[in-house]
């Protein structure tokens, strides 16, 4: 999984299950786009959280889900 390690990430954060709510999608496409590094992803202990700004731009660009 690609993590945003270095650098300053956007509030609002949401998890991988409120991202996949946001886009209406399952939890492993959200997976799929932190691979792809379409969506910027950090983690905090074992947990995983997206910037909503990415999710939005993701939406935005139409990108087929």
């Amino acid at each position: 999984m690609k993590l945003k390690e270095e650098g300053y990430v956007a509030l609002p954060l949401l998890s991988i299950t409120e991202a996949a709510h946001y886009l209406g999608v399952a939890r492993k496409a959200i997976r799929h786009f932190i691979e792809l590094g379409e969506i910027t992803a950090v983690r905090a202990g074992r947990a995983v959280y997206l910037e909503q700004k990415s999710l939005e731009r993701l939406k935005k660009a139409g990108r087929s889900f």
